[in-house]
């Protein structure tokens, strides 16, 4: 299927797909705010923003948006990321309407009363508390906060206490007029609806938006290969050894991609077989690919307790070193084969397609047809896939970060070193 997209005189653009049969309807805005753009005084700025569009309207209360969402069932919900923010909902066709126009009227008039920003700050406090108690999104946290220490990307994406509690209404207001500007938002809609109901309710709330006259451009983010090991008292230590890799505007990332599949993306992966399967020693170990419009990177991810730590982590040394002289033509077959079938599978959901088109159209300037897509994976050689290996063969380039009871910092820096 083709989508259709059009562009508001402002900048605003907007996708349509109809998908026949559907019953339901995919929509959200996605905008051009996320923690890369922030700084060290407005950290963690553009997840409270997503939490406070919800807290009302000028016409709309807390409550009743919340009750309008639960009348409408489906989804109702938002996320940050590291470049964008995104409001979303699925509903009924018959809903669309009134879904989009709840998220429209966030978006555009929200209330940001002093009141609820305060109750607010707790409640997002509360949730820097819990990711800092799960083993795994701590080790993240870190990684990135390591990793790219330099850098606005790698920045926690819900902020630190202190400047979650510095939040006043005027700073969340400097903010959107800066960056929920109409060229740094998309609106898109999948799935059955009305599509010029659709396009008049786009026009009713963001045509006479004003385009900013700030100029935005993508930080740059420094990869930093180091060590660090956090020590916390857990059941189960979690272990990050990353690599810098290609951005989203570097076809290599679909290498990488297969890549990631072959190591540690599926069940007949190397890491899967060896560390889990065949020694028992992880319950959980994954390899994959994140890529940002500036640069991205390749993360091997374990979770493993402090008994098997040492002989696991030099288990994924040996399986990556080896790896780029040893990698055959059936693990590349059966890599291919599992992405592009994931892909197809993943498509017959009109959220998936809806994420899709919005993240591409927002970042990228549109979504890659998936004929293409499938003819640059069936491209893919061997060779390339070789060539990728060698770079996560070198340890000195890596980022290695460990939580928990951990084999500690000694032992990692052996890996950074080669030693291993």
């Amino acid at each position: 299927m083709k989508y259709e997209k059009i562009f508001l005189e402002n900048g605003f653009r907007i996708i349509f797909e109809r998908v026949s049969g559907a019953k339901s309807c995919s929509m959200g805005v996605w905008v051009g705010s996320g923690s890369c753009y922030e700084d060290e005084q407005n950290s963690g700025i553009s997840h409270f923003i997503e939490h406070m569009l919800f807290k009302g309207t000028h016409s709309r209360s807390s409550e009743e948006i919340a009750r309008a969402a639960d009348m409408m069932g489906g989804e109702f919900n938002a996320y940050t990321d590291r470049e964008l923010t995104c409001y979303y909902a699925r509903t009924l066709s018959a809903d669309a309407p009134k879904a989009f126009d709840l998220i429209a009227d966030m978006i555009v008039n929200p209330k940001l009363d002093k009141g609820d920003i305060e109750t607010e700050k707790g409640v997002v406090i509360e949730e820097i508390a819990m990711y800092e108690s799960n083993p795994a999104d701590l080790c993240m946290d870190t990684f990135y906060l390591t990793a790219f220490e330099k850098s606005s990307l790698g920045r926690n994406i819900l902020g630190t206490r202190d400047t979650v509690s510095s939040f006043a209404a005027d700073m969340l207001r400097n903010h959107m007029a800066k960056f929920y500007s109409p060229q740094r938002m998309t609106a898109c809609f999948v799935g059955d609806f009305d599509r010029d109901e659709m396009l008049e309710l786009c026009k009713k709330y963001f045509a006479n938006l004003k385009p900013s006259d700030e100029s935005i451009t993508v930080p740059c983010a420094e990869f930093s290969p180091k060590v660090y090991t956090l020590k916390k008292r857990t059941e189960q230590n979690q272990v990050a050894i990353g690599f810098k890799s290609s951005s989203l505007t570097d076809e290599r990332r679909f290498v990488f991609q297969l890549l990631s599949s072959m190591l540690g993306g599926s069940a007949s992966s190397r890491l899967f077989r060896s560390l889990r399967e065949e020694q028992g020693l992880v319950y959980s170990v994954d390899a994959y690919i994140t890529s940002y419009l500036c640069t991205g990177v390749f993360i091997i991810s374990l979770g493993v307790s402090h008994g098997s730590e040492k002989k696991a982590v030099e288990s994924v040394v040996k399986i990556l070193k080896e790896f780029a002289s040893t990698v055959t033509q059936e693990e590349l077959d059966l890599a291919r084969n599992h992405y592009l079938s994931g892909l197809i599978m993943s498509l017959e959901s009109n959220s998936a397609r809806a994420g899709r088109y919005g993240m591409s159209e927002l970042l990228l300037g549109g979504a890659m047809s998936v004929e293409e897509l499938e003819q640059k994976i069936r491209a893919i050689t061997i060779e390339e896939v070789a060539a990728a290996a060698k770079e996560l063969a070198d340890f000195s380039k890596a980022c290695i970060c460990a939580v928990g009871r951990t084999a500690g910092l000694k032992f990692y820096n052996k890996v950074a070193s080669g030693e291993l």
